[in-house]
Order: C-alpha cells, then structure tokens, then sequence
C-alpha cells in the first residue's frame, strides 16, 4: 500500500510504501512551477527490499501523480557513483539530462562524485 502525504506547507508529495507497519520505500517530490517539471529530490528502497519492484512501483506512482497534475516532465538528480540507480531510472525511461561537476565538491579529479540529472518527459 502506497501512503501519500502532500505536505501543503512545502507542496510536496511524501510516498511510502509500508509491510509490517515498517517503511520499506520512500519518494518525496516537488513542483518546479518556473519549469512545469515535477522534481524527485529522494528516493530510496530498504536494502532488504531492493530488486523486488518496490523502487519501480513508486516512481510509477509519481509519474501518476505528474500526469494528473499536467507536468510536462520529471527530474532527478543522482551521482556517477551509483550505477545501479543510474540502470534503473534508465528502466524507468528517464534520460541524461545535464551534468553538475562542482555540485559536491570543487576539486575536480576523476575520482570525485558526479551530479548527473535526469529527465522523463510526459
């Protein structure tokens, strides 16, 4: 069961996905009203639940949800570090989008995490 908690005060939309009473998911999002996007700022599965469609079942639900409030796309931001969610949001029909070098840090050297940003157009 998905638990759905606009937050008024911030316009966000808090998703959780629950078994045992224990939150096993979680996406939180945000309009971008300057760009009519809808923003994932984060999305994350309980270890012991990754890989059991839990991760696809929520951000299914915040494409529902950007559909529905007339989004003309859906943004994310993860690293170059983390491959595993990279191959999913590619699943997912998300694309490359943009690339931030200095977002984490100012040094430059090639072992240094990279913002990549993504985006699934509607």
């Amino acid at each position: 069961m998905i638990w759905n908690d606009m937050k008024k005060s911030y316009n966000w939309d808090i998703l959780m996905e629950y078994i045992g009473g224990k939150i096993i998911a979680l996406a939180i999002s945000e309009p971008q009203t300057w760009n009519n996007t809808l923003m994932i700022w984060h999305l994350q599965v309980n270890e012991k639940y990754i890989r059991k469609g839990y991760g696809r079942l929520l951000i299914n639900k915040v494409s529902e949800i950007a559909q529905e409030r007339g989004f003309r796309a859906i943004t994310l931001e993860t690293q170059n570090t983390n491959v595993p969610a990279l191959h999913f949001y590619m699943q997912c029909g998300y694309q490359l989008e943009g690339i931030d070098v200095s977002l984490y840090s100012n040094n430059h050297s090639q072992k240094e995490e990279i913002a990549l940003y993504m985006r699934k157009k509607i």
